[in-house]
């Protein structure tokens, strides 16, 4: 138990003193990646060439719907980890640093939220 909390602490923790704590949580997020980015992939390529309303339907399956949301939230955070690896490592003025790191954050959490309202829409917002 203890060993999945600091599993846990480190993938979403925004201070990481540690560089062993960053590295693994960027390796976790990479792991949980590959399996979804294949189920994205099949999804997309079984669905390409439809209409709006059949791509719609094969959304809203309940699997389909849960696994492309999982696969955005887990790409955001990844991404999320990656540019702050690139702001920590070039950007040396730490003002400056800090102003990036925020704008960073931001971005990614609008990257998740707008993606899983989108897919989130499917079941509610009636066309």
């Amino acid at each position: 138990m203890r060993t999945l909390i600091i599993l846990v602490n480190s993938v979403f923790s925004t201070d990481h003193g540690k560089g062993t704590d960053h590295w693994l949580a960027q390796r976790i997020t990479s792991v949980a990646m590959l399996p979804l980015t294949c189920l994205f992939f099949v999804f997309f390529f079984l669905n390409f060439g439809l209409d709006y309303y059949q791509v719609r339907i094969y959304f809203t399956k309940p699997f389909v719907n849960i696994s492309t949301i999982i696969f955005f939230l887990v790409t955001a955070l990844h991404l999320k980890q990656g540019l702050e690896v690139v702001i920590e490592d070039y950007i040396s003025d730490t003002s400056a640093r800090k102003k990036i790191k925020t704008i960073n954050d931001i971005f990614c959490v609008l990257i998740a939220v707008i993606s899983t309202f989108s897919l989130l829409s499917l079941y509610f917002v009636e066309n």
